[in-house]
């Protein structure tokens, strides 16, 4: 049998997680991640044919299922930087690609197209296509005599500059260079005519015109000029390139590109794949862990390929933990959505009379801190901000053991408390907070964002309850922070009990070690934890559990081996024992020996 070996804390957090899943199907992960996938394909394919959508057009010179990671980083930059009605446009640029073989397909659409936020256009264009065209930069212009000099030019991208046809000037600057007054284009000596159009961009002296490309800019041609104008011309060689380069002014920033990252800046450790397509292949050894025998599509989700493209090392280790990871931010999205189907959306719960444990209100701070940083905008930063965005996630994956265990706890109260506001009602607001609106899950996460937008209910912000969430005391935060940590050790010390294995063959192993009976965690806390929060904790494993202020106070560790131990703060300890029963005495020997105690006694008393 193979396994995979996954070390560090998310093997028992996902664990932790794995063993807590409900026992409907219809919130557990397999079968909803298929249904995600389509979910994605449609609105991918709908968004395809909106009208309005803009054109983030990547240059790649070849496919990207056999692209490098690091073209897949540029990507995925440029797709978190992108207007919201946006699609992506690949458009190949490789020697070997002929234009009269005419447009190809995005090899594998259905398995990377996932991988991105924006649509991604499953047929690629070529050079001098249409849909890669662009005002990129300014170009410095000399009339053919020289006299005149247009300094700052509104020009295409440098490869459709043989279609250039004219050149557009506002009726003041028309008026005083005169309709006779020519300018030369520098791609290949031609002779541009000065054209008087409505408008010229924000810092330009004129615009050059492209009406093969741009339809509104056909209007300024008559006749036979405008039916040589529509003839697309063949693209610009090297050469003819160099000699535009030579007239740039400035190169402007399309407000969809994106400052990437040098490549000598991110190496790649000799483990790690260099292409998508190894990365892809790899997946095929791990399909049991996100599909089921019915599924005809066994594919990796897209958030999984996309976070290990992103993570600092992509290899297969890194792979198995963004699963990890996925899964545990799916957990709470089903939480979210079995808490919405359960509380009585009929009742009306004002924010400022919810009631926000120190759990509710230590995730709803960070979630303000993780929301305010700014987003990346190189690979370096990318890659950290993911790190920043993994501790989170870590954060709550604490916050769903708390949910569960108050579940637990208070199963009779959690969704129905009589007049009172049930526990359920501020938690169901701060899952939807994170689940609906932390942008860092929206940048690594955009399939599952979408999934939680479509299925989740729209609830009051908790924006506009903020005197309410936010404690005044930093207590209360403290002890937020301190019961969090604190369900994550528990975790933690389950794993320590469990053969947990990610199994190639079947998926996942869970078996204990031995009879859970057998296994004791001891809480010793100093200063007293509220009632309820030590309730959560005593329920928050199938190990007994105990909480005590002292050690000494603790039971049945008379003959306990202690195998872990951490320390939270210096007011609480937590203890994982392994029980063990005395050992066995031979009665014959028991009774051989009360017999010479009771002789001794005797001969004691006589003397």
């Amino acid at each position: 049998m193979k396994y995979v070996t996954l070390q560090g804390s998310w093997r028992a957090l996902f664990f932790g997680t794995f063993r807590r899943q409900p026992s409907s199907k219809n919130y557990r992960y397999k079968y909803v991640a298929s249904k995600i996938k389509k979910l994605v394909l449609d609105t991918h394919t709908k968004g395809l044919t909106n009208a309005k959508s803009e054109l983030m057009v990547i240059r790649c010179d070849r496919q990207l299922f056999t692209s490098s990671i690091h073209k897949l980083r540029e990507v995925i930059l440029k797709d978190i930087s992108g207007p919201p009605e946006a699609c992506i446009k690949i458009l190949q640029t490789g020697r070997t690609l002929r234009r009269d073989w005419g447009p190809t397909g995005v090899l594998s659409w259905q398995n990377i197209a996932p991988i991105f936020a924006h649509p991604l256009n499953p047929i690629c264009a070529t050079e001098g296509g249409d849909p890669s065209f662009e005002y990129r930069n300014t170009l410095r212009l000399s009339s053919k005599d020289d006299r005149e000099e247009l300094l700052h030019v509104r020009w295409a991208d440098l490869t459709y500059s043989n279609s250039c046809r004219g050149v557009g000037v506002t009726k003041e600057k028309f008026s005083g260079l005169g309709k006779d007054v020519e300018f030369v284009n520098p791609a290949n000596g031609n002779l541009l005519r000065v054209y008087q159009v409505d408008e010229v961009p924000e810092g330009c002296d004129a615009i050059a015109l492209f009406p093969a490309y741009v339809p509104s800019q056909r209007r300024y041609f008559t006749g036979l000029e405008l039916c040589a104008a529509l003839i697309r011309q063949s693209p610009c060689t090297r050469e003819e390139q160099s000699k535009l380069e030579a007239h740039i002014s400035s190169s402007l920033k399309n407000q969809n590109d994106t400052a990437v990252t040098p490549v000598a800046e991110h190496p790649l450790d000799e483990t790690c794949f260099v292409t998508l397509k190894q990365l892809m292949d790899a997946t095929n050894k791990c399909k049991p862990l996100w599909s089921s025998g019915r599924d005809k599509d066994k594919t990796c989700p897209g958030d999984v390929i996309r976070c290990s493209l992103v993570s600092e090392k992509v290899d297969f280790s890194q792979l198995v933990e963004e699963y990890c990871k996925h899964y545990i931010l799916f957990s709470l999205v089903s939480q979210a959505l079995r808490m919405s189907r359960t509380v009585d959306q009929s009742a009306s719960y004002e924010s400022h009379k919810l009631e926000f444990s120190p759990m509710d209100t230590f995730v709803w701070q960070e979630l303000q801190r993780i929301n305010e940083i700014a987003p990346p905008t190189t690979v370096s930063e990318l890659i950290g901000y993911k790190k920043q965005i993994d501790e989170f996630l870590e954060l709550l994956s604490s916050y769903y053991f708390s949910i569960v265990s108050e579940m637990k706890a208070s199963s009779r109260t959690y969704f129905r408390d009589g007049i009172n506001v049930p526990r359920a009602v501020p938690v169901l607001r701060v899952l939807l907070e994170v689940v609906c609106n932390c942008k860092g899950f929206k940048i690594f996460y955009p399939n599952l964002s979408l999934y939680a937008t479509k299925v989740l209910p729209e609830m009051p912000k908790l924006g506009e309850a903020k005197e309410t969430v936010v404690a005044n005391e930093e207590a209360n935060l403290t002890l937020g922070s301190k019961v969090l940590a604190m369900f994550k050790h528990i975790a933690q010390f389950e794993n320590m009990m469990f053969y947990d294995k990610f199994s190639i063959a079947t998926g996942l192993e869970i078996e204990p070690i031995t009879s859970l009976k057998s296994w004791k965690i001891v809480i010793v806390s100093k200063s007293p934890l509220p009632v309820e929060i030590e309730r959560a904790l005593l329920f928050s494993s199938r190990v007994y559990t105990q909480c005590v202020r002292d050690l000494e106070h603790a039971t049945l560790l008379q003959h306990a081996t202690c195998e872990a131990r951490r320390m939270i703060d210096e007011d609480t300890f937590m203890f994982l024992y392994r029980l063990q029963r005395p050992p066995k005495v031979d009665r014959e020997q028991l009774a051989n020996a009360i017999i010479e105690k009771l002789d001794e006694a005797s001969k004691t008393y006589h003397t």
